[in-house]
C-alpha cells in the first residue's frame, strides 16, 4: 500500500496567509510611524546695506527638535527690533526688545514686549513758502516748450527772445543777416 499524503487543512492555509500580510501591515506601519529622530542644524545671515540698515537672522535645532533662533533689525535712525524665540514641545515663546515708537511693553501670549519708545516731536507745517523757480525745457517732438513752476499756465508770448529763437528739436535758429535798412533804422 502506498502512503497517501493527507491534505492540509483549508483553515491551516488561510492562516499563514493572514499572519503573512498581518506581518506585512505591521511592518509599513513601523517604517511609517517610527518616531524620526531630527538631525541638529544651524543657520543664519547678517545683511547690512549701503545706508547702514542692519538685518539679521540666526537659529539653531538640536536633536530634541528644538529651535531656538532671534532675528531682528537696526536702521540709520537707531531703532531696533530684536526678537529672541524657542520653540520646543512646550510652544513658542518670544521675547521682543524694541524702541519702535508707537509701542509700549507687554505680555500677550506667552510673549513679552520689552519696549522703549523713542520719543518722536511732531513735525510742524511751514508758516512760509517761496515759489519754485520757473524753469523752461524745450518740449518733444512736435509740441512747444513748456513752463514748470509757480506760473506754469503762462503761454508761449511770455518766453524770452532767446526762446523764441529756437527751433523745435532745440537748436538754435542761425539770424537772419541784417540788411542795409535794418542797421540804418538801428543807429538813427
Amino acid at each position: 500500500m502506498t502512503e497517501q499524503k493527507r491534505p492540509i487543512k483549508h483553515s491551516l492555509v488561510w492562516l499563514k496567509k493572514d499572519t503573512a500580510i498581518f506581518l506585512f501591515l505591521m511592518c509599513i506601519y513601523a517604517a511609517l510611524f517610527a518616531p524620526q529622530v531630527a538631525e541638529p542644524s544651524k543657520f543664519g545671515y547678517n545683511l547690512m546695506d549701503y545706508q547702514g540698515n542692519q538685518q539679521y537672522r540666526y537659529e539653531n535645532n538640536d536633536h530634541q527638535n528644538t529651535k531656538t533662533g532671534m532675528y531682528g533689525y537696526r536702521d540709520v535712525y537707531g531703532i531696533f527690533r530684536h526678537v529672541n524665540y524657542i520653540a520646543d514641545r512646550h510652544g513658542f515663546r518670544v521675547v521682543v526688545d524694541t524702541n519702535e515708537p508707537g509701542t509700549a511693553p507687554a505680555h500677550p501670549a506667552n510673549a513679552v514686549f520689552n519696549s522703549a519708545p523713542i520719543h518722536v516731536p511732531p513735525v510742524r507745517a511751514p508758516t512760509h513758502f517761496a515759489p519754485a523757480e520757473n524753469i523752461w525745457y524745450q518740449g518733444f517732438g512736435n509740441e512747444f516748450g513748456r513752463r514748470i513752476g509757480s506760473e506754469s499756465s503762462v503761454g508761449i508770448e511770455k518766453r524770452s527772445r532767446r526762446q523764441r529763437r529756437k527751433n523745435r528739436k532745440g537748436r538754435r535758429l542761425v539770424p537772419k543777416q541784417p540788411t542795409r535798412k535794418h542797421q540804418q533804422e538801428r543807429f538813427i
